[in-house]
């Protein structure tokens, strides 16, 4: 077996650092464009530029299947039903009706009894396109005068993997009843604690 003599190694290692320092300038230039396009989406979300088409549908999809699979929720509902529902993990996490606040799982009691049919009346998409805002008005076949109004913040982000991993999911609950919508949300940037229903 031949062995290499520190002269070709010594070539070697030189011949290596261009294709290195290359790779690293690469590196270095998709970083700044990265940073320059995140810099200039941020300009256009404060200056009023909506969420792209694309992230609003993608917003409105699972905000719909998130509140779909809210309908189905009741008192025996287990944790992977509230998965589906809710941001467990984000701080601030809220549900409330005209009794007060409950705790997530501590509202499902609340829940028994038939099921409303909901109607969308408001959706807004942040800028940013990692929350949403919206009213549904629902009402119930079995009681022909009860409305309810369900003021829904979710959080999610710009577009999900097969696994649902950026799918929208919600944050704040409000449940309103009476004739008349809470009033609805206004276009937005990013979200603003303050701003829960």
């Amino acid at each position: 077996m031949r062995m290499f003599g520190p002269a070709v190694m010594a070539i070697g290692i030189v011949l290596a650092a261009p294709a290195q320092g290359q790779a690293w300038i690469g590196q270095m230039a998709a970083d700044m464009a990265s940073r320059q396009a995140a810099a200039a989406r941020e300009e256009a979300c404060r200056k009023g530029e909506p969420a792209t088409p694309k992230e609003q549908t993608h917003a409105l999809a699972t905000s719909e299947a998130a509140m779909a699979a809210y309908l189905q929720l009741g008192p025996k509902s287990k944790p992977a039903d509230l998965r589906k529902v809710f941001a467990l993990k984000q701080e601030g996490l809220s549900w409330k009706d005209e009794s007060g606040p409950a705790g997530v799982p501590g509202f499902l009691a609340r829940l028994d009894g038939s099921r409303p049919t909901l109607e969308r009346t408001a959706f807004v998409v942040a800028g940013d396109a990692s929350s949403a805002r919206g009213i549904w008005k629902a009402t119930w076949a079995d009681q022909p005068g009860r409305t309810a109004w369900y003021a829904v913040d979710l959080v999610g982000s710009p577009s999900g993997n097969i696994w649902g991993g950026g799918s929208y999911r919600i944050w704040h609950f409000a449940v309103f009843t009476g004739a008349e919508p809470p009033p609805p949300p206004a276009a937005y940037c990013h979200y603003d604690p303050d701003q829960a229903w």
